[in-house]
């Protein structure tokens, strides 16, 4: 992050909150970030590549980890979602950087708590702990990458399969728990409020990611033909600590 600037941190992720601002429901990460790509104009640093992927995007992901501890937004299932209280941030701290060092004097009270509740003690960070922590951070940006990969690619392919194939995969499932109500294009407002009022009679609202969720909570009562219609295999992650 050398060759960045706390300021052009700053600008970047209130461009982004300026995005995420217009859809209250949050976006997909991939589709935040390329909104994003597309309303700044990089720098050649920015513009370059890791091995991984293009730079830009690690730089907002990374940047974007102080904004999440410090409640100004949410990462769940691939989305990015501002709350109140990042758009209340946007509001209150215009200028670029110092926005950007609100963002991270929050995480580091964070941190300094968390090190606290590990240790027992209440001693400040140590500068030598910078290394540590940019590691920590790294392998938060890692994990939420390798999430949303898998589930778009499992996304690509339950959007694949027939209807027909879907409805066997389902009822598969429905084998193996006591819920129905699927649809793995989202739900209209309408079907969302009829399954609150409808909560005693147990309506759940399954999209994608609830689906690979109850499918692979549920594999070892699938059958083996049950199990190949939709062949996960789960790897596991050290999740980082949040």
């Amino acid at each position: 992050m050398a060759q960045i600037t706390n300021k052009r941190l700053g600008e970047l992720i209130q461009a982004l909150f300026r995005i995420l601002e217009k859809y209250p429901g949050g976006m997909k990460a991939g589709d935040a970030l390329a909104a994003l790509a597309a309303t700044v104009t990089l720098t050649e640093y920015e513009a370059g590549s890791y091995e991984s992927g293009r730079r830009f995007e690690k730089i907002v992901r990374f940047a974007t980890v102080d904004t999440v501890r410090a409640g100004w937004l949410i990462k769940n299932d691939g989305i990015w979602t501002l709350t109140g209280e990042g758009a209340k941030a946007l509001k209150l701290y215009k200028d670029p950087l110092e926005f950007h060092k609100k963002a991270a004097q929050i995480y580091q009270c964070w941190l300094k708590d968390h090190k606290k509740s590990k240790t027992g003690l209440d001693s400040p960070i140590a500068e030598e702990s910078d290394l540590e922590d940019e590691s920590d951070k790294s392998v938060s940006v890692s994990y939420e990458e390798a999430k949303e990969q898998a589930q778009e690619k499992i996304d690509t392919f339950l959007h694949a399969m027939d209807a027909y194939a879907f409805q066997r995969l389902v009822a598969e499932l429905l084998k193996a728990i006591g819920y129905h109500f699927f649809c793995t294009g989202g739900f209209t407002k309408d079907a969302e409020a009829y399954a609150r009022s409808q909560e005693s009679k147990r309506i759940m609202l399954v999209d994608s990611a609830k689906l690979v969720q109850l499918w692979t909570d549920n594999i070892p009562r699938l059958s083996d033909q049950a199990w190949q219609r939709l062949p996960l295999t789960p790897i596991y992650f050290l999740t980082p600590e949040g």
